[in-house]
C-alpha cells in the first residue's frame, strides 16, 4: 500500500490537510508525524511515496533532514526500483528567501496557505497514481 507521511507541530493542522487530502482518487494510507524523530523513524519502516511537510523550523535551523528523507528508498510500485519520497512543503511562510533555500536544499513542491484543496488534491492524486518516480 502507498503511503502518505504528514509532519506537523501542530496537530489540528496535519488533520486539516489530511482531510483535505482524503478526497483524492488514489489509493493510499496517510499517517501522522509530531517530530523529526518521528518522521525520519516513519519514513524508514513506511518508505512513503509522499511526505507533506507542514512545519519549516525543522529544515531551517541547520538540520539535514531534506538529504536524510531522500537516503531513504520509496516502496512505491512504479518501473524504478530506486526512488525517494517526493517532500511537498505547505506553510504561511512565503518569503522568497525561504522558499528558493528550501527548492535548493531538495523540496520538491513549495505550497502556501490558504491552499486551494482541489489543487492539492490533484496533486497528491497524481503524485500516487504515478508509474515512474524520483531517483
Amino acid at each position: 500500500m502507498k503511503s502518505v507521511i504528514i509532519y506537523s507541530t501542530q496537530n489540528a493542522i496535519g488533520v486539516l490537510v489530511e482531510a483535505m487530502i482524503s478526497g483524492s482518487d488514489a489509493n493510499f494510507e496517510t499517517f501522522q508525524a509530531g517530530s523529526t524523530r518521528e518522521l525520519l523513524s516513519m519514513a524508514r519502516v513506511l518508505r512513503p511515496r509522499l511526505i507533506i511537510l507542514l512545519d519549516i523550523v525543522p529544515l531551517l535551523d541547520g538540520c539535514d533532514i531534506v538529504a536524510r528523507l531522500h537516503e531513504i528508498e520509496s516502496n512505491g510500485r512504479g518501473r524504478l526500483s530506486r526512488s525517494r519520497a517526493t517532500i511537498y512543503v505547505i506553510t504561511w511562510q512565503q518569503s522568497e528567501h525561504t522558499v528558493l533555500s528550501l527548492l535548493e536544499s531538495g523540496i520538491d513542491q513549495y505550497l502556501t496557505f490558504p491552499i486551494c484543496i482541489e489543487r492539492l488534491r490533484h496533486k497528491v492524486s497524481q503524485q500516487m497514481t504515478s508509474n515512474t518516480l524520483r531517483q
